[in-house]
């Protein structure tokens, strides 16, 4: 069950920080596997699609996505929503 700070409407870092991590990890690695570089990794709390927003720098252009806190939280062990992020960050539709 997810659980929500009592003054916003946003999840507890201890939730969605592992999948962040992961997120970042995966995001790497696609970077690597088209051979460009990477910058600042930079997470925002995204308030009017109730989730959060990844602004990275990749070959000096800023790179935005937004993923919902549910896709973060879950995607450690939920393979389906691993496969999802990984398409969107190599640019292909989820």
């Amino acid at each position: 069950m997810l659980e929500f700070s009592p003054t916003e409407k946003v999840l507890l870092p201890e939730q969605y920080e592992p999948g962040q991590k992961w997120i970042e990890s995966a995001l790497h690695t696609a970077c690597r596997e088209a051979g460009g570089s990477m910058g600042r990794i930079e997470w925002r709390p995204d308030f009017e699609n109730t989730g959060c927003r990844l602004e990275v720098e990749i070959n000096g252009k800023q790179v935005c996505w937004t993923f919902s806190y549910e896709d973060v939280s879950d995607c450690r062990n939920n393979l389906n929503i691993q496969r999802k992020i990984q398409r969107r960050l190599r640019g292909r539709k989820a």
